[in-house]
């Protein structure tokens, strides 16, 4: 009896040394490809985020350049205001009457600046206009 076992045995052991030699290379085989596989799919990946990101950063940088800019050209258009010009060199309530309606005008249209004032050289306001939640007013001196 110990004959028969071992020959029903001997084909079991021939088909599992056969099955391990072909199943052992295969898994092998597959393991190194999904590897290969996941490496590919992380660095896309990688790749896909860093490009939005950049694409982020690139819009953002070109919206505040913008507001920069539009910022600059305000300054730009208020410092070479007529009425501030004169108000600098003849001191006195006319023209400084036209800046602040100038100031007004300026805050009315832009609706974006919370204030627009003057400040003299020691940082003392002397003309300002608030935009009061987009009713824009002059302040009154007495309030500066």
């Amino acid at each position: 009896m110990s004959e028969s076992v071992e020959k029903n045995r001997q084909p079991t052991r021939q088909f599992l040394k056969t099955f391990l030699a072909v199943f052992i290379p295969l898994a092998l085989i597959v393991t190194v490809f999904q590897f290969v596989f996941y490496r590919i799919e992380v660095a896309n990946d990688r790749l896909a985020l860093k490009t939005g990101e950049h694409f982020h950063l690139d819009n953002a940088m070109s919206l505040i350049s913008g507001e920069i800019r539009s910022v600059l050209s305000d300054l730009a258009f208020l410092s070479e205001m007529y009425e501030l010009r004169e108000m600098l060199e003849h001191p006195g309530e006319e023209y400084l009457n036209e800046v602040n309606q100038e100031f007004l005008i300026f805050s009315q249209q832009k609706k974006i600046y919370d204030q627009v004032r003057y400040l003299d050289e020691t940082g003392r306001e002397i003309a300002r206009t608030d935009f009061n939640a987009g009713r824009p007013v002059i302040v009154p001196a007495s309030r500066l």
